[in-house]
Formats: structure tokens, C-alpha cells, sequence
């Protein structure tokens, strides 16, 4: 999803979402050739392509470089590891086809975390890139409809639908069209939320809009940070110029595992930063405490009063961002069963219980797990936050096609012949749910990561 606005004279002051329409890729060092050709011959011919084209769609280019070399690599894979197996028969077109380029960034971004060799980790790693640039990459020309002006969906001051789009629901593809007219109230605002919109109900000025636009510039550089950091787990990428405050970004995306293409949470995210004014001396000071750095020290380093004064700054930092307090400070936002029946669509939430199983259900609610992974051979994992794995047992081919199945069908996808992939987002919990299922693979696979909330 892009940024989109409604008006041509609102200039984003930054805009990482549309930059990736002009990003040209370049294969990772120690990309397996083949692919690393194929990637260079993809991004030589992408101009012309789009995900919005049918004439020009960039699933066509993706098929006619990028599947048919994965497809030659693939097949060099020794097959002596269930991994490789596993590897070997996965079509990532049909992944992207079914699920989307954002299945199957995730897909990818599961598949590199158990990749037994550097040279296809550096392969998964630059096919995943190639599938962000493709979610992304819009038309060389945009052709204006006429009479038609599109909406906007997300607010320019936070990650919430825009009052205009959140009025029209299901009609919010255009706001404006004179064959097929809608109406709506005048007074609502196509660019900003209801807490953002420009004036009140009352005529006079929105003060949180007031507030909003002087602190615009720094929301930017919040979100500038936090899309720089969804690039990586593992390192600071954040370039913020404070190696605390690079530290901190990375904690943060490590926590809450955010994904490049989620504009909405990102920019929501941001907005919180703000609000409760984490600037960089308290990102500092949070990283400083967390290597175990006393006040003292701390307020030498960073040029404060006193430590006195570190201990207010930390005191006024919500529990939620104190991440050099480790799991306790998350205790008020540990894994919560929502039971609301109502709002759970296909299934009951105890049907999805007893198909599951203990051991799964029980690791689903054990805040210390953050990921529930079954492999081809059976096998099945929990991975802590800790880093740690701990094989779980196994589970045979008929019961996880069973759970696989019904959590299908509570996300509402239909596994059918062609599409031997299930992917979607578990909002109870919160996680990730990736799976394929033979003939695609020889047994069932899944793939179950958190979120931190």
C-alpha cells in the first residue's frame, strides 16, 4: 500500500513508499548468479511494469526472469535436508499470485531464518527485496480518469482511515464520480482522521491538527527511522546519526517485528513516539540503562544535571517503551485470548482451540514463544525470544492438514487445487500464519510468527 493523497499541492517531505517505484535492487554479494542475472535483467525491463496493470503486470516479468531462475537454483539444492526438500518445491510465483508480493515477502522472510548456507541466505535475502519492490512499483504514467479523483485513505498525521474513506466503506474506491454519484457530508475531510481534521465540528480551529502540522517534521524523521529499521532484525539501520538511538530503533523493530509495507501501523507508531515525546536523549538514556550504565555515568555521557535528572526522564517514559526492562516491562500487554465470538469470522474461537491442540494453544498463549514453525519432515518447533529452539515433537501429516484447513477457514481462504498456500493475519493473538501444502511440499508446512503488542 502507498501513500495516497488527494490534493497535488500536499508535498510529502518524505515518502519512502513511493521512492521504491524508482528503486532499482541490486543482487546481495554471494547471491547465487543465476538469480543475481535474472534480478539485474528484471529491474533493466521493470519501467512499464506495475502491480496495478493487466496488460503490464509485474507478475508476467517476475514469471519470465525471476521464477524460471529460481526454479534452474532450486533444483541444484541438495535434497539430503528436509529444508532443501522443502526449498526446492516452492513456487514463489504461485505464492505471489494467491497471497500477494506481501505473502511473499513474508514467506521469504521466514524461509531465511532456517537457511542452512550463506549463499542461499544472500539468494532469499535479495529475492525478498525484489518482492518489496515489486508491492510497490506503480506505472511509468498514471492516466487521470476523468471526473474521478482518488481518496485517501490513510491520514497524513497518523496511520487512521481518513474521514472520508471510513464514511464511504465499501463505495471508497472514488469519492467523486458524476455517472455514479454519492452522496456524502460535505464536511468530511478526504486527508485527515477525525482527531486530525484541519477544523471542529464548531468552525473553529482542530488544536491537535494545529499541534500535528508544527510537529510535522519531526513525525518524519520518527517514520523515516522506523521504515529504515524494517529492513532488518539484526542490525542498526536506522541512521539516525546517535548510535543509541539506531540501538533503540532496532530493539523496537525487533519487539514488534514491523514489515516495510505496513504504512498504517508505522505511521501510527510514529505518531506515539510523539506523543509521549520519546525525542533521542530518552532513546538514549533507555539504551544507555539497558547495557547497564549507572545514572551517573549516564548523565556524564549525555550532558545532563544530574542523575537525578536521568531517573525523571526515565519515569516519564510509558512501561510500554522501556525497553531496557526486558520482558516485565510487558506484563500489562501479555498474549490476550479475545473470546468475542461475534467478531471472530468462519469458526468459533473453541473450535480453533480443540483442532489446535494443547501444546500449539498453550505456546500461543506463552508470551515468551514467538514462533510456532512445522517443517516437512514433522517436526515441530517453538522459538523463544531468546533466540532459543526447542524441538516440540511431531505431529503427524493428517493433523496438521486438519489445522491448517481450519485456520483457513477461520481467515475465510479457500485452499483449492491451484492454490496449495494459506496465508494471513491472526489478529487474536497477534501473528503471522504462513502454509503450503503438498504437492507443493511433501507434508504439510506452517509457519506461525508474533507480533509484539
Amino acid at each position: 500500500m502507498t501513500f495516497k493523497t488527494s490534493r497535488s499541492n500536499i508535498n510529502h517531505k518524505i515518502n519512502l513508499f513511493k521512492s521504491m517505484t524508482h528503486l532499482k535492487i541490486s543482487p546481495l554479494e554471494g547471491c547465487a548468479p543465476i538469480v543475481a542475472i535474472a534480478v539485474d535483467k528484471f529491474f533493466a525491463e521493470i519501467e512499464p511494469y506495475s502491480v496495478d496493470s493487466r496488460k503490464t503486470a509485474i507478475a508476467s516479468l517476475f514469471n519470465r526472469h525471476i521464477e524460471t531462475a529460481w526454479k534452474q537454483y532450486a533444483q541444484t539444492l541438495p535434497k539430503t535436508q528436509a529444508y532443501s526438500e522443502l526449498i526446492s518445491n516452492i513456487s514463489f510465483l504461485d505464492i505471489a499470485r494467491k497471497n500477494e508480493f506481501r505473502g511473499l515477502e513474508d514467506m521469504i522472510r521466514v524461509l531465511l531464518q532456517y537457511s542452512p548456507d550463506t549463499e542461499l541466505s544472500a539468494t532469499l535475502f535479495t529475492l525478498k527485496n525484489v518482492a518489496i519492490a515489486c508491492q510497490f512499483k506503480k506505472p511509468k504514467r498514471r492516466l487521470e480518469r476523468r471526473y474521478i479523483e482518488p481518496l485517501a485513505e490513510i491520514c497524513y498525521y497518523c496511520g487512521e482511515e481518513t474521514e472520508l474513506f471510513e464514511a464511504l466503506g465499501a463505495n471508497n474506491k472514488f469519492w467523486r464520480d458524476k455517472e455514479n454519484s454519492i452522496e456524502i457530508e460535505a464536511n468530511l475531510s478526504p486527508i485527515f482522521c477525525s482527531r486530525h481534521r484541519s477544523k471542529l465540528p464548531n468552525g473553529n480551529i482542530n488544536p491537535l491538527y494545529q499541534s500535528a502540522k508544527r510537529d510535522k517534521d519531526n513525525y518524519d524523521l520518527e517514520l523515516t527511522f522506523l521504515l529504515r529499521q524494517t529492513r532488518s532484525n539484526f542490525e542498526s539501520l536506522a541512521q539516525s546519526g546517535i548510535s543509541e538511538v539506531d540501538q533503540f530503533h532496532l530493539k523496537l523493530q525487533q519487539r514488534n517485528q514491523f514489515a516495510f509495507s505496513d504504512e498504517s501501523i508505522l505511521k501510527n507508531e510514529a505518531a506515539r513516539l510523539r506523543y509521549h515525546k520519546i525525542d533521542n536523549v530518552k532513546k538514549s538514556i533507555i539504551i544507555l540503562s539497558d547495557q547497564a550504565m549507572r545514572p551517573i555515568d549516564i548523565a556524564k555521557k549525555l550532558g545532563l544535571t544530574s542523575s537525578q535528572k536521568v531517573k525523571n526522564i526515565l519515569k516519564s517514559v510509558p512501561e510500554f517503551y522501556r525497553l531496557d526492562l526486558g520482558i516485565k516491562s510487558y506484563e500489562s500487554y501479555k498474549f490476550q485470548i479475545q473470546r468475542d465470538n461475534s467478531k471472530l469470522p468462519g469458526i468459533k474461537i473453541e473450535e480453533l482451540e480443540i483442532v489446535i491442540g494443547n501444546a500449539i494453544w498453550d505456546a500461543l498463549r506463552d508470551p515468551k514463544i514467538s514462533e510456532i514453525n512445522l517443517y516437512p519432515d514433522g517436526s515441530l518447533f517453538f522459538g523463544y525470544k531468546t533466540n532459543e529452539k526447542i524441538n516440540a515433537g511431531r505431529i503427524e501429516p493428517a493433523h496438521a492438514t486438519s489445522i491448517i484447513y481450519t485456520i483457513a477457514k477461520f481467515l475465510n481462504v479457500t485452499v483449492s487445487d491451484h492454490g496449495r498456500s494459506v496465508y494471513g493475519f491472526l489478529e487474536f493473538i497477534p501473528a503471522r500464519f504462513t502454509a503450503i501444502l503438498p504437492p507443493v511440499t511433501p507434508r504439510p508446512t506452517f509457519f506461525l510468527k508474533k507480533r509484539e503488542i
